[in-house]
């Protein structure tokens, strides 16, 4: 992964690969209280990860769309960010969170054809 050319002239463009991440994720939490007595069922908590953690998810997404091209490395990865407003909830319940949403690009290259 390079956000500049490749580091050998030895390589075949494979085709441009993108994907989108942001910083949300969720985690199963064990159950306590009401939970226990089977009246609440699995709970999930959604988490924010860090934002240098989501450029790394993202630079990881783009090595894995570019070996589902048959490449093995990006070259030229460019990376755009955008904060955007998410509601969770409805009504008074309503919540509304920051969310860092990245969207990834680059070209997929074959080193050694």
């Amino acid at each position: 992964m390079t956000t500049g050319p490749a580091t050998t002239d030895n390589y075949r463009i494979i085709g441009i690969v993108g994907v989108s991440v942001d910083n949300k994720d969720a985690q199963n939490v064990t159950p306590t209280g009401c939970q226990l007595g089977g009246c609440g069922g699995p709970t999930v908590v959604r988490v924010y990860v860090s934002i240098p953690e989501t450029y790394q998810r993202g630079a990881k997404a783009l090595l894995v769309r570019a070996r589902s091209m048959g490449g093995d490395a990006v070259i030229h990865a460019q990376f755009e960010y955008r904060m955007a407003i998410e509601t969770l909830g409805m009504g008074k319940q309503a919540r509304t969170n920051q969310v860092f949403e990245l969207m990834c690009v680059g070209t997929a290259v074959k080193i050694g054809s």
